[in-house]
């Protein structure tokens, strides 16, 4: 049981590592005052660049990965993976070294259900491509994405922390998203240009 609570430690410490804060902080860019201050991969390819973007898209994702790994590696418990990408998330979000002021979770969610679910990786990925291009809006291409990975676990008869994974990292998304569209709510000047282009189109409204 110990090993179990250090790696889930452990997978808090590296879904911390603020890799897309720093990424842009090697850009010349303070993420947190640009755009709408999410520390996220998101941000970052929006005000440092596509190339920034996807290194720390890819550095993001490459935590909620590890995570897994390291969990399924040492770790003996069948629910462990799934903690360890659940509290990789959380600590992306919620960040040890930032004040726990962090992102919103896509990107480490991306590489934890890559990790998690191997041989439905193909879905995952066709789902996100297929939902980004046609709609540009990455909070309903992640839901999309986790009821149809949550549908093909179930599916598939893979166990009941694996099938409830996808709602759980859902979840912690959400609320995250939440809390940020009510802030955003509360300061835009202009509320059709909020629900316009931030919440459905996915871009940057004036706040």
């Amino acid at each position: 049981m110990l090993r179990a609570l250090l790696i889930v430690a452990a997978a808090y410490l590296l879904g911390s590592i603020p890799w897309s804060y720093l990424t842009a902080a090697a850009a010349g860019r303070k993420l947190s005052t640009v755009g709408d201050g999410n520390i996220g991969a998101h941000n970052v390819m929006r005000h440092a660049g596509r190339g920034w973007g996807v290194v720390a898209l890819l550095l993001d994702a490459g935590k909620g990965a590890l995570a897994v790994l390291v969990a399924r590696t040492w770790g003996s418990q069948e629910w462990l993976p799934v903690g360890a990408a659940l509290v990789a998330v959380l600590g992306h979000n919620y960040p040890l070294w930032l004040g726990f002021r962090g992102g919103k979770g896509l990107a480490t969610s991306l590489g934890a259900v890559l990790a998690l679910f191997p041989a439905l990786s193909w879905l995952v990925l066709l789902v996100t491509a297929i939902t980004l291009a046609l709609t540009r809006n990455l909070a309903f291409t992640g839901l999309l994405a986790a009821l149809a990975l949550t549908l093909a676990a179930y599916i598939g008869s893979y166990d009941a922390p694996y099938v409830l994974a996808p709602l759980g990292l859902l979840a912690l998304m959400g609320w995250r998203q939440l809390r940020d569209l009510r802030r955003m709510w509360r300061e835009a000047p202009d509320k059709r240009d909020l629900v316009l282009n931030r919440w459905i189109r996915d871009r940057e409204a004036r706040l």
